[in-house]
């Protein structure tokens, strides 16, 4: 008994390869192009690998990479401390760093049209707001620049 040979054109295979890799690109998955073609999903997948050089997960990730570039717009915008612009990673975000917003913050806490002179040392400081609202409603303040003259001074914590 003889081996049976079997001789197809290549051409065959070729064209057969390129319409899974082509569906397949489209968006339908191995197992429903093995059904169509009376192949098996592994098959399919093997095909697509030897054709394109990227597995079926690979071209699944990069479909999905791709899909999410064009969903999200990417807006830049200027940091509201230091006007350098980023991009934030949340839309309400409006500084570039942690550090520009506490920075920012500890300004906008400061009364900057009053001046106070500190107890202890005799320096000029800007307030902050509690204080320079007690000032307001005529309060009298033992005002300190830091927490080291407040101590010093013998009301803090020794």
């Amino acid at each position: 008994m003889g081996r049976f040979i079997r001789i197809v054109n290549p051409k065959i295979y070729k064209e057969r390869n390129k319409i899974i890799v082509d569906e397949f690109s489209k968006g339908h998955s191995a197992a429903a192009i093995g059904r169509n073609l009376g192949m098996s999903r592994e098959r399919i997948c093997q095909i697509i690998y030897q054709e394109t050089g990227l597995a079926p997960r690979e071209h699944l990730l990069k479909r999905t990479l791709a899909l999410q570039n064009k969903s999200i717009e990417v807006t830049k915008r200027n940091c509201r401390y230091c006007d350098t612009l980023f991009s934030p990673s949340m839309s309400r975000h409006v500084y570039c760093s942690k550090n520009c917003r506490d920075t920012k913050v500890r300004l906008d806490q400061r009364v900057k049209d009053i001046t106070f002179i500190c107890n202890q040392c005799n320096k000029s400081y800007h307030p902050q707001r509690s204080s320079a609202n007690k000032f307001a409603a005529g309060e009298l303040i033992k005002a300190f620049c830091s927490n080291s003259c407040y101590t010093k001074a013998g009301r803090g914590n020794k």
